[in-house]
């Protein structure tokens, strides 16, 4: 997209994969990369892999993270900051967890970090590798745990996790108030990678442990709910 004249970016391409599965112990998944050109300056890759499970699972976790130590040109310092970064920006200090179980956040590679050719592999090696894992994440799930078999409790520990994710989102992500302000177009976006399903008495729960200005923001959220 092209941003407004405002806005200090030329352009970004972006694909973003945000998945919620109807099964409560198929994990969500988060995944996106962007190359973003900064008005008068050098364009860079912006890639976000992260693990999402309202049922967490330390085999899922684990498999999912060593699936990451496989990608080209994704070295252990570059893994260990994006890791980082990852684990503070899904931080919730007004609930004091976080959304997910693994986080992979790279958020500026430039030419400084990597040619850009490498640049590029990393990003398309990220892609198939984080997604063909994923899928096979789900399925080994699914077939140990068939829809015949999911109890009432196991729905609430999903309606739970959806509600913290749909918190998250709303009141904290960054990249969400960016992309919001940046163009007209991305409310369709947001809306469409939430949970369907929430909860409402659980969200007012949480709002004495809010922020200001996040409290008023989240007010609005209920309301509208």
């Amino acid at each position: 997209m092209r941003s407004q004249a405002r806005y200090p970016i030329d352009s970004a391409t972006a694909l973003s994969v945000i998945i919620h599965p109807k099964n409560p112990f198929a994990p969500s998944m988060h995944f996106h990369i962007s190359y973003m050109e900064p008005r008068g300056k050098g364009g860079y890759w912006r890639l976000i892999a992260d693990l999402n499970p309202s049922i967490p699972s330390s085999d899922d976790t684990a498999a999912f993270k060593a699936n990451l130590g496989t990608i080209r040109h994704l070295d252990a310092d570059i893994q260990e900051a994006a890791f980082l970064f990852g684990d503070r920006y899904f931080y919730i200090p007004s609930l004091d967890r976080h959304r997910g179980e693994c986080h992979l956040f790279v958020g500026d590679l430039t030419e400084g970090d990597m040619p850009k050719k490498e640049q590029y592999e990393l990003a398309h090696d990220l892609a198939q590798s984080t997604i063909k894992c994923y899928a096979g994440l789900v399925q080994k799930q699914l077939d140990a745990h068939p829809q015949a078999t999911i109890t009432a409790e196991d729905r609430a520990r999903q309606l739970h996790y959806h509600t913290l994710y749909l918190f998250q989102v709303l009141t904290l992500d960054r990249g969400t108030t960016h992309g919001l302000l940046a163009h007209d177009e991305n409310d369709v976006g947001t809306l469409g990678s939430l949970p369907n399903h929430v909860d409402r008495a659980l969200l007012q729960s949480w709002l004495p442990n809010v922020p200001a200005p996040q409290d008023e923001l989240l007010k609005q959220v209920i309301a509208i709910l």
